[in-house]
């Protein structure tokens, strides 16, 4: 649904150059502001002190909200079919990644293989091959280019959470 309702804000209001970053920034306020609410304040506890014990969840929050932000910005260059075809792929970066980053972890061929044929299978699932009126979409390279940037702060996002914990 939250998805659905995106692309029809995208579409409905293509003048609004700050939409994407404004459904991103209200998703990060709520998400920051519903522990608060929830337990009355008594999160304030569990936060970081230091400047050092901070900086990965900057780095994390920077990353969520390139992931987010740039795929909703990437409604305004390409079709939404090519971004659930994007965002359905991020299972085999994010295993690439964790190769490189957690040292150590491997993974066998078959997971690769099963990776593949699972995002291969959204991706199948999810593309329509055109517009609603038989055309094919505009998808411009700049929105090409979004989707990947968007994908690679996916990828990395589990990763960093996972050394967080």
């Amino acid at each position: 649904a939250h998805e659905l309702a995106l692309e029809a804000a995208s579409a409905a209001f293509p003048e609004l150059e700050s939409l994407a970053a404004s459904v991103t920034l209200f998703q990060f306020g709520f998400c920051f502001m519903l522990p608060f609410v929830i337990t009355r304040g008594k999160v304030c506890q569990t936060f970081p002190r230091t400047i050092k014990e901070t900086l990965p969840y900057i780095r994390l929050s920077f990353l969520v909200f390139g992931a987010t932000g740039l795929a909703t910005q990437s409604l305004r260059y390409v079709a939404y079919p090519t971004k659930v075809v994007f965002k359905s792929a991020k299972l085999i970066p994010t295993m690439i990644i964790s190769t490189i980053l957690n040292h150590g972890k491997k993974y066998a061929f078959l997971d690769y293989l099963a990776a593949l044929l699972l995002c291969l299978g959204a991706a199948g699932y999810s593309y329509g091959g055109g517009g609603p009126d038989g055309t094919e979409n505009d998808n411009s390279y700049f929105g090409i280019v979004l989707l990947t940037i968007s994908i690679i702060c996916d990828a990395i996002v589990p990763n960093l959470q996972q050394q967080l914990m």
